[in-house]
């Protein structure tokens, strides 16, 4: 077995993200748009407005999804409140608001209280990309990841840290936590080790390559292969281009992206071999 340290830098920035909106659907519309967005970290979420200002008086928040029209404090007086808890939580001080409404009209009183970006309800994937890249923007240093997402990969360092190495993203296979460890599986037989839990290493991970499939698991979606049944089981493993290693399902429900995936993209058919046919 191949092992070699990985260490992952601790300067790495997670872009810790919450939302207030009154209605729960447009709350879980934007919870689906963050769980795809690199360097984003859903901290919380909320209903109503005054549990939301107390979460942040004490929390640590990077950007907040902000709606206007909510029964006991309209968006216009929230942002007042907001600025002032700015002064007195030093975790909130960079604070980034996006407005996310049905109405246009409260866009030009919104950017003269210097929000981020004005999202208009139905929200599109492509507009709050924008908005993200907005917020990127304001809140990550301009270095060379930046400007070219190609730069990004992690790098491996040797035992005693003078050799350093290049680990591509398409190279990780899947994913594997060991206790307070993660294995980053390249081959069959080979894998890179980090002292962090699998769910720092994810956030560190392309989220549209990479997904949760079991508590201990996640595969690179680049390397799937097919699902196949256990014999005399009931489980199924996943298989995957590279290893022999199946990767277990977990519950289902509890990994939605896994399960929304394979539903986008399922087609009924077989595959069917011309050599066959020709006997």
């Amino acid at each position: 077995m191949y092992k070699t340290i990985l260490k992952l830098a601790d300067a790495k920035k997670k872009i810790r993200v919450a939302v207030l909106d009154d209605e729960q659907d447009a709350v879980e519309h934007l919870v689906d748009f963050i769980r795809l967005t690199d360097d984003f970290e859903l901290v919380f979420t909320a209903n109503n407005p005054r549990e939301m200002l107390a979460r942040l008086k004490k929390d640590a928040v990077d950007v907040l999804f902000l709606d206007m029209e909510m029964p006991g404090m309209h968006g216009m007086k929230f942002i007042p409140q907001l600025n002032f808890l700015k002064t007195v939580n030093p975790l909130i001080a960079d604070l980034q608001v996006v407005v996310c409404t049905a109405h246009e009209h409260f866009a030009r009183e919104s950017f003269d209280r210097k929000v981020t970006d004005y999202l208009t309800k139905p929200i599109y994937f492509d507009r709050y990309i924008e908005a993200v890249a907005e917020v990127k923007k304001r809140l990550l240093p301009l270095g060379l990841n930046y400007l070219d997402r190609n730069n990004h990969c992690l790098l491996v360092y040797g035992q005693r840290g003078l050799e350093i190495a290049r680990l591509n993203y398409d190279e990780i296979i899947y994913v594997e936590a060991n206790d307070d460890k993660t294995w980053l599986w390249i081959s069959q037989t080979e894998y890179f080790e980090t002292y962090e839990k699998i769910s720092e290493v994810l956030l560190r991970l392309p989220k549209a390559n990479f997904v949760r499939v079991h508590r201990s698991y996640a595969i690179s979606l680049n390397h799937f292969k097919q699902i196949i049944s256990v014999t005399g089981s009931k489980d199924k493993r996943i298989q995957l281009a590279g290893t022999d290693t199946g990767i277990p399902i977990g519950a289902k429900d509890k990994y939605p992206l896994f399960e929304q995936w394979l539903g986008e993209n399922a087609i009924r058919g077989k595959k069917v071999s011309t050599i066959a046919l020709r006997e």
